[in-house]
């Protein structure tokens, strides 16, 4: 039997060959289920002839059907999976026979794992963003294909944090940007040196802005749908320093000149 990876199969009466040399039965009575899964997940429907209800099969279990066995196999595995079974035809059980179901690989989408999506910054102060303080992010893919990766801020900037572990070049499709100071970029990598190149990324907030950035990841396995998270980092609001400027003022010979605020160019971005 076979199925897909990650797929639930249900087995059915034709899976399990059954004769009998007597001619005395022309059909099995039951199956009873003498050694466990290899890996996944076994179910029975109404074993032992009790109740109306799937729930794991246990050894010396028996069921009335080969459509009342099922499997799901373990998750992103491709293993085969054996279980021994016999036949039993009313009066007596076959030898302990083995059941295998090849589970055949599958293209999975490939994941982003934020571990803080509400992040902030003081205003004017850029925020580096690593695993190791909690406020990182991560790739990961079955097949560790090589992603398509794209970074992208509302606001402000990004930056890598290992340039040379992203491909940036004409080999890359659609590539853009090349991981300095960029509001957007888009580079190829495999899953380990994604994680290498933005482990430490940097946001360099908008000058003087005090509105939420969000940075948008997505990535692309070229298979699967493009896979997309954010991440929201709140600008703190910092009181700024005001500012004034050279000015040149003119006041008649002999006269009493009064100042005005005006004429010390003063500005503040706060007010």
């Amino acid at each position: 039997k076979t199925t897909a990876e990650d797929t639930l199969v249900t087995l059915a009466d034709s899976d399990f060959a059954f004769s009998d040399v007597d001619d005395a039965h022309t059909a099995f009575t039951r199956i009873y289920i003498k050694d466990l899964e290899s890996s996944g997940d076994l179910e029975c429907y109404a074993r032992n002839g009790v109740g109306a209800a799937w729930a794991d099969c246990q050894d010396e279990d028996y069921v009335t059907s080969g459509a009342y066995i099922r499997l799901t196999p373990a998750t992103d595995s491709t293993a085969t999976v054996t279980f021994n079974f016999c036949v039993y035809d009313g009066v007596a059980c076959s030898a302990s026979t083995q059941f295998s179901i090849t589970v055949t690989p599958s293209n999975d989408a490939p994941t982003i794992s934020i571990q803080d999506d509400t992040l902030d910054t003081n205003e004017d102060t850029s925020l580096t963003m690593n695993t190791g303080g909690g406020d990182g992010f991560t790739v990961a893919d079955a097949e560790s294909a090589t992603l398509t990766v794209t970074l992208a801020t509302s606001a402000g900037t990004l930056t890598l944090a290992d340039v040379s572990a992203a491909d940036f070049s004409g080999g890359c499709s659609g590539a853009a940007g090349d991981g300095t100071a960029d509001t957007t970029m888009t580079f190829c990598a495999n899953p380990t040196n994604t994680n290498t190149a933005v482990d430490g990324l940097v946001l360099a907030p908008a000058s003087n802005s005090e509105s939420t950035h969000t940075i948008t990841i997505t990535i692309d396995d070229g298979t699967n749908s493009a896979v997309q998270d954010t991440i929201a980092v709140t600008i703190n609001a910092q009181n700024d320093n005001p500012t004034a400027s050279d000015n040149t003022v003119t006041a008649l010979e002999d006269a009493t000149y009064t100042f005005s605020s005006s004429d010390f160019g003063f500005t503040d971005v706060d007010s």
